[in-house]
């Protein structure tokens, strides 16, 4: 699922997205590039990104997979889980 969000830093990023796909805190919450799955840890590098840059929200446990898999893949014994958004 798609949302355009805009927002002056990545505290402000976190808390909208949380708000809007109803999590209860944005915690929890990692932003990551959609293009290689960067993780943005730090408004510096937030702030230097491109205009239009597609950023994607993962949850704990969730991780960032290529664009190229379309698949949910989850192990059994397993504590993570990893989900392509797009």
């Amino acid at each position: 699922m798609r949302k355009s969000i805009l927002a002056t830093s990545l505290t402000e990023l976190k808390s909208k997205a949380a708000e809007k796909f109803g999590y209860n805190t944005a915690k929890q919450l990692r932003i990551v590039l959609e293009e290689d799955g960067t993780e943005i840890e730090d408004n510096v590098y937030f702030m230097a990104a491109e205009p239009e840059t597609v950023f994607l929200l993962l949850r704990e446990a969730e991780c960032w997979l290529n664009p190229g898999i379309d698949t949910l893949t989850s192990g059994k014994n397993s504590a993570s889980v990893c989900l392509h958004f797009g």
